[in-house]
């Protein structure tokens, strides 16, 4: 929930668009009634593959273990960026927020992939904090009106499925085009999911540069489990090494020896760039 470098270009401005806000929308009808179209999800090929993302930072190489071991947990302190994003979008509880895709240094220098169906909580096809400040036009909206936009494009996680199917879709090229962080071709999520609430549109996708405008981003109260459910984990060489240190000096049952020997087959040397570039190459294989 916290401002990203802009990581992409403008790819398919040079398509034509399907929908404008200031227009007549090319499907007006209802999402459910979208939905219903895509036949019944099965989750193979490209959409199987694609991992949730979260990067974080921790005080202490504890810590760090801590989170590979059970979970990651939200940001306790009232003032940081997240808590005060959410307050001011009228989240309850504070959350853990995933990626679908890929992750951002932004948000630390570790980082932990996780499949699909491995935790709950809400999803969106932008990234909710940036709706505050970042997210053109949504930003410059009175603090109302931003909240009805969030909950007009809040998604239960069990309907990923589905979701997917409608964007990126489970078009190989549509989904590399996704993990590559391009542009969408629509103008934003209202095309792919028109709200119940017809004034709820806005050109994201199209006004903005940075992926976080269209990427799926996940939310979920409290902390999201990781231990056995990680696909792969990433810090830096150095802390790597540090970690390797601390394991050695602990007696031999604890952690569990199984334990270590998961969490150290999980590991992708070379920093968070590779790990987002070697996993991403992985989600796109079909």
């Amino acid at each position: 929930m916290e401002t990203a470098p802009p990581e992409s270009h403008r790819g398919g401005m040079d398509v034509v668009r399907r929908s404008s806000v200031g227009g007549t929308r090319a499907d007006d009808v209802s999402l459910d009634a979208r939905l219903r179209r895509v036949p019944e999800p099965k989750f193979g090929g490209c959409l199987a593959r694609l991992l949730w993302f979260h990067a974080f930072d921790r005080s202490s190489i504890q810590s760090v273990l801590g989170a590979l071991r059970t979970s990651v947990e939200f940001n306790p302190l009232d003032t940081c960026t997240t808590r005060v994003n959410e307050k001011a979008l009228g989240i309850p509880k504070p959350c853990v927020y995933t990626y679908l895709g890929r992750t951002f240094e932004t948000f630390g220098s570790r980082a932990v992939a996780l499949p699909m169906g491995s935790f709950d909580g809400l999803v969106s096809p932008f990234d909710t904090g940036g709706l505050v400040k970042n997210i053109s036009p949504i930003s410059a909206w009175p603090a109302e009106r931003r909240q009805q936009y969030l909950q007009a494009y809040s998604f239960e996680m069990p309907r990923m499925p589905e979701l997917l199917e409608v964007y990126p879709s489970s078009q190989p090229d549509a989904v590399a085009k996704y993990l590559r962080g391009e542009q969408p071709n629509e103008n934003g999520p209202h095309v792919p999911f028109p709200p119940e609430q017809g004034d709820l549109l806005a050109d994201i996708w199209l006004m903005n540069e940075d992926p976080r405008a269209w990427l799926w981003e996940s939310r979920t109260p409290d902390s999201v489990p990781t231990g056995s459910r990680m696909t792969a984990w990433t810090c830096k060489s150095e802390e790597y090494g540090e970690i390797l240190l601390h394991l050695e000096s602990l007696s031999d049952d604890n952690p569990p020896t199984e334990w270590l020997e998961f969490i150290l087959s999980r590991y992708i040397a070379g920093g968070l760039g590779r790990f987002v570039e070697q996993l991403r190459a992985e989600q796109e294989v079909a």
